[in-house]
């Protein structure tokens, strides 16, 4: 008996899904030799009548033959980001739409199955390949009125694709004319309305889909139409930075507008609001690796069978390799809790400092100060921005308490600063800033420029690193007089009189050249380490880290020279030691942390 083929030449392999009224197959073309993806709808006995044995549809068959429309609508466009459409044909009562097979899975599926990897590098490589698609299809008149993330694929090299514009409208002599349907949760108020619609009705479903991205859920959701518009209308939505501490606030305004509920109040096109909001998210090229192993992890490509995919997982201990896991507020989780045990040790030998030296704090009962030390800690850990502010403003307190004032200003002006512009929007840069105080109790206070690095960008890290210099200047006063570290050994066990008098030192330390040269090596370190790894892979990272290292290395020895009046330019082992400690911890920062910038 001879093979069956659809329209007399696809073989098909197997089912994919199903929606309304259609179904989803993936055939084999056996004259290309090829996979594609058939959808097919049952026509209704009259226009299955009216269509036997026809060699073509004609154009007033349009309305008639369900999938035409969207055929000719998709054919227009030869993009990356847009699913092909191969052919149309109609057969035995079944309508057949071939379109290009995508190798992937939905974005919904990526949603619900991967959210905690969903980083803002995976965010701007959908959200631009989904921008340029409409961008696209607007340029051609046509606008798609059913972008949601379950029409939006990702094949396995991370390539987005939009696809299914069963909905598409194309421009007339008159302009566009109404939406006749949609999906609640992405449809703006003029769509629901079945008002006159513009390009400004796709922008708005797409910024409901970053925001579902960005937050881990859509406000807008609703059970039917009225629900949908209140929703709209009524909905208290949280800011997508306070889900995403490293994306800026500013970003919330972008996404925002272009969620307005009155058209008018949005952007002109789908371009502006792509131009304004990119800029705020990740690395495109660095998220569309991210989403190539996750569709390879959801596709299980190179496992035999769900036993050895179990043994696998167990044996990674349920992590994707070559990616950390990003949590619904944005918070890495594969290292979070080593990073936020760093910022509150930290936290706790500051406010040791700053209670043990603070002469203001001489008459409180004997109990408040281990109370206040604890909750600094606390703070430290579970909101490290805001545990930093508050020692580091309790660190100038109690060098005010002593006459040191410009130590005092050094402390608490820069910490300030840093928290409102940068510090308070993760708890990398809380922990990166103060880790002078942790780390730099045995030397290692470089770390902070070398990580700081790492993890975020150029202007950021600068500004980072800027505050954790200072922090390691006022350090250094109670006791070494180097910014490499102070020693806990020599200012614990008389903390209270260290404070006394460290203005003085601190003019004695600027007027050092070697002061300057290794201030200097902190930031030129940074800027260069961030330079590297804005690109994100393993290898430009690491290379960044040893290139910032040495510029650490040439400043140390610098400052070496000129201090023993060129008698030493070798260190001794035992800062050697160190150094190898410094460059040690980076590394591992560098492999438990992606860049964010």
């Amino acid at each position: 008996m001879p093979e069956k083929l659809i329209l007399g030449r696809y073989r098909p392999v197997s089912r994919i899904g199903s929606g309304g009224f259609a179904e989803v197959s993936l055939a084999w073309d056996t004259r290309l030799q090829r996979r594609v993806a058939i959808k097919s709808l049952k026509l209704d006995e009259e226009t299955a009548a009216m269509v036997e044995g026809a060699d073509d549809v004609s154009a007033y068959d349009l309305d008639r033959i369900p999938g035409l429309a969207e055929a000719r609508t998709a054919a227009m466009f030869q993009d990356p980001n847009i699913a092909g459409v191969l052919d149309f044909g109609v057969k035995d009562g079944f309508a057949y739409f071939i379109m290009e097979y995508v190798d992937g899975i939905t974005l919904a599926d990526l949603l619900a199955e991967f959210q905690d990897y969903i980083t803002l590098d995976v965010v701007a490589a959908v959200f631009a390949g989904v921008a340029h698609a409409l961008d696209v299809a607007h340029a051609n008149q046509v606008l798609h009125l059913d972008i949601k993330p379950g029409n939006i694929l990702i094949n396995h090299q991370g390539e987005v694709k939009v696809t299914d514009f069963g909905l598409a409208e194309l421009s007339g002599s008159s302009g566009f004319s109404k939406a006749t349907g949609g999906t609640i949760g992405y449809m703006p108020l003029e769509q629901m309305r079945l008002e006159p619609l513009d390009a400004r009705c796709d922008e708005w479903a797409l910024a409901s889909v970053v925001y579902e991205m960005l937050t881990g859920h859509n406000p807008f959701l609703a059970d039917d139409l009225v629900a949908a518009q209140a929703a709209i209308e009524q909905a208290d939505i949280l800011l997508p930075s306070i889900c995403r501490p490293e994306l800026d606030e500013e970003a919330d305004e972008v996404i925002f507008y272009a969620l307005d509920p009155e058209k008018g109040e949005r952007y002109d096109s789908v371009a502006d609001f792509a131009e304004e909001l990119q800029p705020f998210l990740g690395n495109i090229r660095r998220g569309t690796r991210q989403l190539a192993h996750l569709v390879g992890e959801a596709k299980d490509d190179c496992r035999e069978g769900e036993e050895e995919e179990e043994a696998v997982m167990a044996s990674r201990g349920g992590k994707i390799p070559g990616l950390a896991s990003v949590g619904r507020a944005g918070k890495l989780l594969s290292s979070d809790t080593f990073i936020r045990i760093l910022g509150a040790v930290s936290c706790g030998l500051l406010a040791y400092l700053a209670f043990e030296g603070n002469l203001w704090l001489e008459g409180l009962p004997v109990f408040a100060l281990p109370i206040a030390l604890a909750v600094l800690c606390v703070a430290g850990y579970a909101l490290p921005h805001l545990g930093a502010l508050l020692c580091m403003v309790a660190l100038a307190a109690a060098f005010a308490s002593q006459a040191s004032y410009f130590c005092a200003v050094l402390a608490a002006v820069p910490a300030i600063a840093w928290w409102v512009m940068l510090g308070r929007r993760g708890i990398d840069e809380a922990a990166i800033m103060t880790a002078p105080a942790s780390l730099g109790s045995f030397g290692c206070a470089a770390v902070s420029p070398l990580a700081g690095g790492l993890n975020l960008n150029v202007k950021q890290a600068l500004g980072n690193t800027a505050a954790s210099l200072c922090l390691a200047v006022v350090l250094a006063t109670l006791s070494s007089q180097q910014i490499a570290g102070w020693d806990i050994l020599t200012v614990f066990p008389s903390a209270a009189s260290r404070f006394n008098g460290s203005d003085q030192v601190l003019f004695s330390m600027v007027v050092q050249p070697g002061f300057w040269i290794t201030a200097a090596s902190w930031l030129l370190a940074t800027g260069v380490v961030a330079l590297f790894s804005g690109e994100g892979g393993m290898v430009r990272r690491s290379l960044g880290l040893v290139a910032g290292a040495a510029l650490l290395a040439a400043g140390s020895v610098a400052n070496m020279y000129l201090s023993s009046a060129g008698a030493v330019f070798v260190p001794p082992i035992s800062e050697i030691l160190v150094f190898v400690s410094v460059v040690a911890i980076s590394f591992a920062y560098c492999i438990a942390r992606p860049h964010r910038g």
